[in-house]
Formats: C-alpha cells, structure tokens, sequence
C-alpha cells in the first residue's frame, strides 16, 4: 500500500490520488519466460506515488536488476 512521497527526502503522506502522480514499476529483474504450456509467468509489478512537488521533477522507472529507480524528469524540446 501506498504510504508516502516514494521520495526518501520527502515526507509527503499520501491522502488523495488526484494529488500526486501514481507509477505502475515493473520490479522484475528478468524478462517474460514462458512455459512448456505458453503461458507468461507473472510479472512483480507494485505502486509507487510522487506527491505533487516531487512529481514535477522527477519520474520514477526500475533498472534492470529490477530496483526502483528515481530519475530526473526531462524537460525542454526533446521530452515526450
């Protein structure tokens, strides 16, 4: 469950969903694999929430060990 900021300098508790900005991280360390019967093995994907500050500077992915990551959100001509 979503508690706070996924910030560790921020305090921030989460109250709202309409403040903020809420991530679905794939934690996985691997990519899919399927099995003998083709079915996908399930994937560890959890929440994480960025209060509104933090939200408008950072972005929140996982790297390829599967560890949450928190990067710099990008701004200027080229950011999608």
């Amino acid at each position: 469950m979503v508690a706070k900021c996924a910030n560790p300098s921020c305090e921030s508790p989460f109250q709202f969903l309409h403040e903020g900005r809420l991530f679905l991280v794939d934690l996985s360390s691997t990519p899919p694999v399927k099995d003998l019967e083709f079915n996908e093995h399930p994937r560890k994907t959890e929440y994480f929430w960025l209060c509104g500050r933090c939200a408008l500077t950072l972005t929140i992915t996982s790297d390829k060990n599967g560890h949450l990551v928190l990067a710099p959100l990008e701004t200027g001509p080229n950011a999608a």
